[in-house]
């Protein structure tokens, strides 16, 4: 259970900012999937805990 959920969500909004960067991205590697998947796993981890 999480009894400060502050840092949560400012983790949660630092990770969707890096995100939202990654729309105007035009190059996209293997290793720019693999992190875009890792970020979103994280972020709906961080959304599943703080409800």
């Amino acid at each position: 259970m999480i009894h400060e959920s502050s840092y949560w969500k400012n983790d949660l909004l630092k990770r969707a900012n890096r995100l939202a960067l990654r729309l105007i991205q035009t190059r996209w590697g293997e290793k720019n999937f693999y992190t875009i998947e890792k970020e979103i796993f994280i972020c709906f981890y961080s959304i599943r805990e703080l409800i």
